[in-house]
């Protein structure tokens, strides 16, 4: 998951590098002003930026958690009929063990 998070990390970074060469042929270069007008835009997102991050990483744990569940219930339900030494697992009803 480390790897799919730095990957999209990237290419927003690579969009906003795009999008500020756009900005920069548009508008020409005045970067004393469009640093303060950045700043002050930033000092507003970075709170919605943490919570959306934090929301990002709770449901990508939950979603996760939920597919690790049913991997463990599908893998239960497919070996079933087997038994392994050291684990419990259903005994048939002419084992001699039980009689």
């Amino acid at each position: 998951m480390g790897s799919y998070l730095e990957k999209n990390i990237r290419a927003f970074q690579d969009m906003q590098k795009t999008l500020q060469d756009q900005s920069q042929r548009m508008y020409g270069d005045n970067s004393k002003a469009s640093q303060e007008l950045w700043a002050q835009f930033m000092n507003l997102q970075g709170p919605a930026m943490q919570s959306l991050m934090q929301a990002y990483m709770e449901q990508s744990q939950k979603m996760f958690a939920q597919f690790q569940e049913q991997m463990q219930s599908q893998a239960r339900n497919m070996f079933t009929g087997f038994s392994f030494p050291g684990f419990p697992g259903q005994q048939s009803k002419s084992d001699p063990e039980k009689q």
